[in-house]
């Protein structure tokens, strides 16, 4: 059995290889997914994340914050070298691997208030409230609004 067919809401990276389209690689092009692409604090595109396109119109699903996240460091990991302030241990990183923990979380506060929630309700819930699907941002980023009852 599948992850997904066991409950599992499985969110996934776009990856970092934007603008261009039909540049969502594996694990995002799969289809059980919850793929999330990167905005800046303004819900703009970032323009390093990937894209859906002709090859992967579904994707990605959604989108979060990715640009500028500050976030720990391990020490002596070339992020800590190259991006830290000496001592620190934290630096402000840009991708879609930080854009996809907001959804990661998002995802586990859903599924703890509501334990049958499924990565397809989640995605009718979005196709239903967010703005309409693009290959770039998906239906946007998700507002707690929409899963409210």
């Amino acid at each position: 059995a599948t992850l997904v067919s066991r409950g599992i809401i499985v969110v996934v990276a776009a990856g970092n290889s934007g603008p261009a389209e039909d540049t969502i690689g594996c694990p995002g092009c799969a289809p059980d997914s919850l793929t999330v692409a990167a905005v800046d604090r303004n819900e703009k595109p970032a323009a390093f994340s990937s894209r859906g396109g002709a090859e992967f119109p579904l994707k990605p699903d959604v989108a979060a914050p990715g640009v500028d996240i500050y976030s720990g460091t391990s020490r002596g990991s070339v992020i800590d070298i190259q991006e830290a302030p000496a001592g620190v241990g934290f630096a402000a990183i840009s991708g879609t691997s930080m854009a996809t923990p907001h959804v990661g979380g998002f995802c586990a506060m859903l599924k703890h208030m509501d334990p049958k929630i499924t990565t397809a309700q989640i995605k009718r819930t979005m196709a239903a409230r967010g703005h309409g699907k693009d290959f770039i941002t998906g239906w946007g980023v998700p507002k707690w609004s929409y899963f409210a009852k």
